[in-house]
């Protein structure tokens, strides 16, 4: 049996922000701690070789307008790559506004090469065939003309999927991951990001690989340790976990819920305002949260769009 090599490494949900979040408030520099996981990643990154490829799944940074210093700083330490844009990257989420992001930047920049939606990639070295779908966008098989049969055709997404216990407490049934595996057919292995609690599973034929966080944030995230993945060339996957020996936690600083009441006034208008993405209920709270400058946990907000979905249903 032939031996199998690495083909792609892939990882999502990095960010990265200019401070620290208050879970991790006593790191004595946060560049540093966050410097940590790039540095196992770019060791990675040169073991495998520069002919295969490093793939973003999604929120490199954790908003997209982040001081200049962190795009600065990611430009010099984030390993090149490809990539897609999550939410986090997005101005109000709208895949339309990329040229107004710091993701926008490291694409002049060079740093990572765009998956756009709509395009194959192929990677003859890997034979590999790639195809990216942003947050928003819909999931759809496009066949490539170079590909050969024994090429690995993987999807790279940001959207939410869950399996087993890697969800939060009423998790929408229709993200689960076999509801995925119509979408995926054609694809031999698919990566997510979004959902911050990784996994490895099937959806029909296709090897699905949630990435997870790449860096904790908040004190929920702390039980499971982040990490990133090896694509296989038989298509499946190998996760590798982060040393996080050397990180350090505000215990005295516990996450808040809401601050302040919430003014669902302004809901209406950023539902009328999500142009050219497919509409989504946790995802449209998400951005009201976000615009309304409301500090949630996601516990909490979790809690909200499980109640807002029960309402709809019933």
């Amino acid at each position: 049996m032939p031996k199998t090599r690495v083909i792609a490494i892939v990882i999502s949900d990095l960010h990265l922000s200019h401070t620290p979040p208050r879970a991790r408030a006593k790191e004595k520099s946060w560049y540093a701690a966050m410097g940590r996981m790039l540095a196992q990643l770019r060791k990675e990154d040169d073991i495998c070789g520069y002919m295969v490829p490093m793939i973003y799944a999604g929120d490199i940074f954790h908003t997209h307008n982040p001081p200049v210093e962190l795009v600065n700083w990611a430009i010099q330490n984030l390993p090149n790559g490809w990539a897609i844009p999550g939410q986090h990257d997005l101005p109000h989420h709208n895949l339309e506004e990329i040229h107004k992001s710091a993701f926008g930047t490291l694409i002049e920049a060079k740093t990572v090469k765009y998956l756009k939606p709509g395009v194959v990639h192929d990677f003859d070295f890997s034979k590999l065939i790639v195809q990216g779908f942003p947050w928003g966008v819909p999931i759809k098989f496009k066949p490539s003309p170079q590909a050969q049969n024994n090429w690995i055709k993987l999807a790279v997404i940001h959207r939410y999927v869950w399996s087993g216990e890697a969800r939060y407490h009423e998790a929408p049934e229709d993200r689960e991951l076999v509801y995925y595996t119509r979408k995926l057919q054609g694809f031999d292995a698919a990566v997510f990001g979004d959902n911050h609690r990784h996994f490895i599973g099937k959806a029909g034929r296709c090897n699905v690989f949630n990435s997870g966080c790449a860096l904790q944030r908040r004190t929920d995230e702390r039980p499971y340790t982040p990490g990133y993945g090896l694509l296989m060339s038989d298509g499946t996957w190998r996760r590798k976990e982060f040393d996080i020996s050397a990180d350090v936690w505000a215990e005295d600083s516990p996450d808040s819920d809401f601050e302040g009441g919430a003014d669902f006034s302004a809901f209406l208008e950023v539902f009328q305002n999500q142009k050219g993405v497919e509409f989504d209920l946790a995802e449209t709270v998400n951005l009201f949260l976000e615009k309304s400058g409301q500090k949630v946990t996601d516990d909490a907000r979790n809690r909200i769009i499980a109640v807002l979905n029960k309402y709809k249903k019933g």
